[in-house]
């Protein structure tokens, strides 16, 4: 029987041990996966010299889960115990990533087993990403949501700025594919954080089971209803697809177009970090100046065009050019989630938060799988260089859905 430990009353979240033990795992993993970010990619264009519509199509497999189970997997967190479903999806990644080095070792690692580790570890984050975001407000009260997300993003950030800096240290000393151990202990530490000790279950009433279709599409229904939630939703959409693009053809930019090495890359990436971190401790600050709608505005606008500035990295300075772009989209980045997170966390009934979660990232993510394939193609056909710039225009286009009268009327 799950062991249930009440929130923190408000004003006191640095007293709330439960908070505190879902924090960690979530930094421990967030840490993790900043060196598989770069290890698998690297993997595979330095390893196994993949073409570059194969790298677009790596990055594509890991965001393909979110069309294809997000909104069941939504109903499973709002029917089932939470703890459960977080441990399970860190095991599996788990055995998921300590699959690749294992291979190497072994002399079978290959580009289809990259892409089918890509695609399950993909669908596990579904579950661990719904799973987590749905259990912040039963793990704090209402007035302590918007300062618990921006210290999840902050040491979230944190765990960004050293993970890039120790993955290229970690792959020139002993190759990408061990490197992934590291991220594999990260999963094994997460799942250890959230098995043990205290879960606080759902604080709302659990409402009797209904048929699972009709359960299904009530997330979809909702969510129109909810309607700063429903805009922030397609300006993710268009954001995360004009984001795949570039993340499918960036490592090739920097391996093969401006011949970096993976320490360079892992330097160029810690550089950017700065300003992730840098957002997260300033995005409680600026969402509470600007307010909810503005901030959302100008936070989209900065985090979806700053891809521009990558390809001047053929001029010259291309270490440079990169940790300023990447830089300028980590300071936004934490101001976006955290007024987004907060908004659909306080505006979204406690027994619709799976669903209505899943729906609305189930609509952002659906076309980042695309986005990769289109990156790849584009850059087959002319150059990655190309690709990023397509990708900084079409990133331009997601302030539309914050841009008007019904984002500026949101006071939260």
């Amino acid at each position: 029987m799950e062991t249930v430990q009440v929130a923190a009353p408000a004003g006191v979240l640095r007293r709330n041990a439960l908070f505190r033990r879902i924090w960690l795992a979530s930094t421990v993993s967030i840490f993790g996966d900043a060196i598989t970010n770069i290890g698998v990619p690297t993997v595979a264009v330095l390893s196994l010299h993949a073409s570059a519509f194969a790298v677009g199509g790596l990055a594509a497999l890991g965001w393909v889960a979110w069309p294809l189970i997000g909104l069941p997997v939504g109903v499973w967190v709002d029917r089932l115990p939470r703890r459960p479903l977080l441990v399970a999806a860190d095991l599996i990644r788990l055995c998921l990533i300590g699959s690749l080095p294992l291979a190497w070792a072994l002399g079978r690692l290959t580009i289809v087993q990259l892409l089918i580790v890509a695609a399950l570890a993909g669908a596990c984050g579904v579950v661990f990403d719904l799973t987590f975001t749905a259990a912040i407000p039963d793990a704090v009260v209402p007035d302590d949501l918007a300062e618990a997300n921006a210290r999840l993003e902050l040491s979230g950030s944190t765990s960004r700025l050293t993970g890039p800096g120790l993955a290229g240290g970690l792959i020139s000393l002993i190759g990408a594919p061990l490197s992934l151990l590291v991220d594999a202990a990260s999963f094994a530490a997460s799942a250890c954080l959230l098995g043990t000790g205290p879960i606080l279950e759902r604080r709302d009433e659990v409402r009797p089971r209904r048929p699972f279709l009709r359960e299904l599409g009530e997330g979809m229904r909702a969510l129109p209803t909810f309607a700063p939630v429903f805009r922030a939703t397609f300006s993710a959409a268009l954001s995360n697809f004009a984001f795949t693009i570039g993340q499918g053809v960036f490592f090739v930019f920097a391996y093969r177009s401006v011949s970096l090495t993976p320490a360079e890359v892992g330097l160029a990436l810690t550089l950017a970090s700065l300003g992730n971190i840098a957002g997260a401790a300033a995005s409680p600050r600026l969402r509470k100046r600007l307010g909810t709608g503005p901030a959302l505005l100008v936070s989209t606008a900065f985090e979806s065009t700053a891809v521009l500035l990558i390809p001047l990295g053929l001029l010259g300075a291309p270490i440079a050019f990169i940790a300023l772009s990447l830089g300028i989209r980590s300071f936004f980045g934490p101001l976006w989630n955290v007024t987004a997170a907060t908004m659909r966390q306080q505006i979204v009934p406690g027994d619709l938060q799976g669903r209505v979660t899943a729906a609305a990232r189930t609509i952002g993510m659906a076309v980042t799988p695309v986005g990769g394939l289109v990156g790849g193609v584009i850059a087959a056909f002319t150059s990655p260089a190309a690709a990023l710039i397509a990708a900084g225009i079409i990133g331009g286009t997601s302030i539309i859905p914050v841009a008007g009268r019904t984002m500026r009327a949101v006071r939260i």
